[in-house]
């Protein structure tokens, strides 16, 4: 709200009217339906690179993997036997009550005197439980991306 003197309001109409108005924003996001919102998740996935893949099951939640070409291919490269870099799951972040779970690896090219390996970012998943079902679709997901090209 701007606290310039020409803006504020100046008598409780003008306050009321005002309160009423920034409700009525707040509510309008909130009026979307289910539908519209899956609609606007899966555009995501044909329309942006990094949104790979989104799984609806009919009692829980959307859930939405993200990842870009280079982390699968990193992947594929450092979590092999010539390289022995450990895929690393976590899911220690929350963002409100959606769970980020993040994978990790060891960039083994970028070895550097003093310090160990630089750790990066791979796929990360987008899920609100943690359920059995929940993970095993994303964990299907990273399964089936790295084992296109390798003889598993």
């Amino acid at each position: 709200m701007s606290r310039n003197r020409d803006t504020a309001p100046r008598n409780v109409q003008q306050v009321y009217n005002r309160k009423k108005g920034l409700r009525s924003t707040k509510g309008s996001s909130a009026k979307a339906n289910l539908a519209d919102e899956v609609q606007v998740v899966l555009s995501l996935v044909q329309e942006q690179n990094n949104v790979k893949a989104a799984f609806l099951d009919s009692d829980k939640p959307m859930c939405v993997i993200l990842c870009d070409d280079w982390q699968i291919i990193d992947l594929k490269r450092f979590c092999t036997l010539m390289h022995q870099s450990v895929l690393g799951i976590d899911r220690t972040f929350n963002l409100g009550k959606c769970f980020v779970t993040v994978t990790t690896y060891k960039y083994t090219d970028a070895v550097h005197n003093h310090t160990s390996e630089p750790v990066f970012l791979g796929p990360t998943y987008l899920h609100w439980n943690a359920t059995v079902s929940t993970y095993a679709n994303f964990l299907n997901h990273l399964h089936v991306k790295l084992a296109c090209d390798l003889d598993i």
